[in-house]
C-alpha cells in the first residue's frame, strides 16, 4: 500500500512538473545534486555547467538516459526546448515508477513462493528463487547494485543502444523490464526494429520480432552453461512468447567492462555513465555482438554505420 502511494505521488508530481512546464511564471524546482543543462541554439548543443563554472557538452541521450547512474539533471526552461523537457521529466519518472514497482513485485512473489513452499505446493527447490528476490532487494534497499559488474553490463549495453536511438537515429527501439522479467524469463532489456517516418517520428514496424537480451559478463564456462540452460526452459513455457518471440543470451567480457567501471568511478562519476569510457572498438564490438543473429549482417552493419557518419 505504501510504494502504491509513492507512486501515486510520483504521478501527481509529474504532473505537477508538467503544468509548470507551461506556465511563464513557474519554475522547476531544482533537485540537490542536479547539473544545470543549458542549450545553445546556434551550436544545436547542450552544455552543462559546473559547479567551477566551468561547461561541457552532453548529448540528448546522455541527458535521458544518465538517470541510471544516479547523474541528475536541471534544464534550463529559458534554452531548452520544451519538448525535451517533458521527455526528460516522463524518462525520469518511469525511472523512478519501475524501482518501486521492483519493490512490489519482490515483495510480492517472495511472500507468494514462500507461503506456497511451506504448505508443500512447491518444492525446495523454488527457494532459490526466493533468494534471488531477496538478493535483489537488498541491493536495491543498500544501493550496491551498481557493484555487481552483471547488473553494470545490462546497463551499460542497454545505455548504448538507447544512445544510438536517441543521439544518431539509429533504427531500433529499446524497451526496459521489470524484476519479474529479469528472475522469471531470464530478460534484461527488449530490442525492436523502428522505422522512420515523417522526420523524427520513429514508428515501429508492424512485422518485427521482439527479442528479449539477457547479459551475462560472467566469464564462467559452468556459468555459461546454466545460462543457456535457464533460457532453454524459459522458451518452453508459452507465457514467455506474450512478451518476446525470442530470447538472446550475450556473452560480455568482464575485462572490458570493469576498466571502465573503476575510470568513470576515479573520475567522479561524470555525465555519460561508465559506457562512455569505453573505446569505439569496443563498443563497436557490443553491438554487433548483441545484434548477430537477430538481424542480417548488412543490416547491422548499417545501423553502425549511420551511428559512425552522425559523430
Amino acid at each position: 500500500y505504501d510504494i502504491q502511494k509513492r507512486k501515486q505521488e510520483l504521478m501527481k508530481e509529474l504532473h505537477e512538473k508538467l503544468q509548470c512546464l507551461d506556465n511563464p511564471d513557474c519554475e522547476i524546482e531544482k533537485e540537490p545534486n542536479s547539473i544545470l543543462v543549458r542549450y545553445d541554439k546556434a551550436k544545436n548543443e547542450f552544455i552543462i555547467i559546473n559547479e567551477d563554472g566551468t561547461e561541457e557538452q552532453v548529448t540528448y541521450g546522455e541527458i535521458l538516459t544518465d538517470g541510471e547512474w544516479g547523474v541528475l539533471y536541471h534544464l534550463d526552461k529559458k534554452t531548452v526546448p520544451r519538448n525535451t523537457i517533458k521527455k526528460y521529466l516522463i524518462e525520469q519518472t518511469k525511472r523512478q515508477l519501475r524501482h518501486e514497482l521492483d519493490l512490489q513485485i519482490i515483495f510480492s512473489e517472495k511472500s507468494g513462493i514462500a507461503n506456497k513452499i511451506s504448505k508443500g505446493q512447491l518444492g525446495n527447490q523454488f527457494k532459490s528463487r526466493v533468494q534471488a528476490y531477496e538478493n535483489y532487494h537488498a541491493a536495491l534497499e543498500e544501493e550496491r547494485l551498481e557493484d555487481r559488474v552483471g547488473v553494470w553490463a545490462e546497463k551499460m549495453v542497454k545505455n548504448i543502444f538507447k544512445k544510438m536511438i536517441y543521439d544518431h537515429g539509429v533504427g531500433l527501439v529499446v524497451s526496459d523490464v521489470d524484476i519479474f522479467e529479469d528472475i522469471e524469463h531470464k530478460i534484461d532489456f527488449i530490442i525492436k526494429r523502428a522505422q522512420h517516418k515523417r522526420g523524427v517520428r520513429v514508428e515501429e514496424i508492424q512485422d518485427a520480432q521482439d527479442i528479449g537480451i539477457q547479459i551475462t559478463a560472467n566469464g564462467n564456462k559452468g556459468v555459461h552453461k546454466r545460462k543457456r540452460r535457464q533460457i532453454s526452459n524459459v522458451l518452453e513455457k508459452q507465457e514467455v512468447f506474450e512478451l518476446v518471440d525470442d530470447i538472446a543470451l550475450v556473452f560480455l567480457s568482464s575485462k572490458k567492462i570493469s576498466p571502465a567501471i573503476n575510470e568513470w568511478e576515479d573520475r567522479g562519476r561524470p555525465p555519460g555513465g561508465p559506457d562512455k569510457i569505453l573505446s569505439e572498438d569496443t563498443i563497436e564490438k557490443i553491438f554487433k555482438q548483441v545484434l548477430e543473429g537477430l538481424l542480417p549482417p548488412e543490416e547491422i552493419e548499417n545501423y553502425w554505420m549511420q551511428r559512425k557518419n552522425s559523430l
